[in-house]
């Protein structure tokens, strides 16, 4: 699945950015906060009022009390930008879950820096799932991994924690690929953005 949240537009229209005269900085502004995630609950934060066609979202890194009855898989979010003022994150759902705290970083550009953002996700079980997105050029752009959760915890006691990490690849102009280790019966949802710059 994938979320096209807006097309920049460059000083000189669709040409993109020739130069910014006048702006000091590439950057309209940024902003850094938290999210609260609660058992088997998704967590949302509420930032000032961004644009979202140019505003990517960068993830900092999470962190959750210790209990010896929750592993990795109870804890690890994935983030996305929901809208222009809301983050939201969310973690294991299907069973005992513990709460954490996500960090986030939300960049927005100056109109004719960034050509296109999209937000989407990946599910499946095959160990290399793939969502569609509306084609951008693959020279000029790069994909971030926004985090993953899963619909079981069998994998994990079975067979450890690599079963928890994977990346992303802009497999081509309109395929993002998520790899990981396959687990049979664990459906792995993996969130992305495409950042597609003029």
């Amino acid at each position: 699945m994938s979320l096209r949240l807006g097309t920049g537009i460059g000083p000189l229209g669709s040409a993109g950015m020739v130069g910014l005269r006048g702006a000091s900085s590439l950057i309209q502004s940024m902003q850094t906060g938290t999210i609260a995630v609660g058992i088997n609950s998704p967590g949302t934060t509420t930032i000032s009022a961004v644009n979202t066609s140019v505003s990517v979202l960068i993830p900092g890194g999470w962190s959750a009390a210790y209990n010896t009855g929750n592993a990795i898989y109870a804890t690890q979010p994935r983030i996305t930008l929901t809208n222009s003022t809301t983050v939201t994150a969310a973690t294991y759902t299907n069973g005992t879950g513990v709460n954490s705290t996500n960090a986030f970083t939300v960049m927005e550009f100056r109109s004719g820096v960034v050509k296109s953002i999209q937000y989407g996700n990946t599910s499946g079980t095959s160990g290399a799932d793939t969502a569609t997105i509306t084609a951008v050029n693959t020279a000029k752009s790069y994909v971030i991994y926004l985090g993953l959760n899963s619909t079981s915890s069998n994998a994990y006691a079975q067979e450890g924690p690599q079963r928890y990490y994977a990346r992303v690849d802009l497999t081509n102009s309109t395929t993002v690929t998520a790899r990981y280790s396959e687990a049979a019966g664990q459906t792995m949802t993996i969130n992305f953005a495409v950042v597609e710059f003029f």
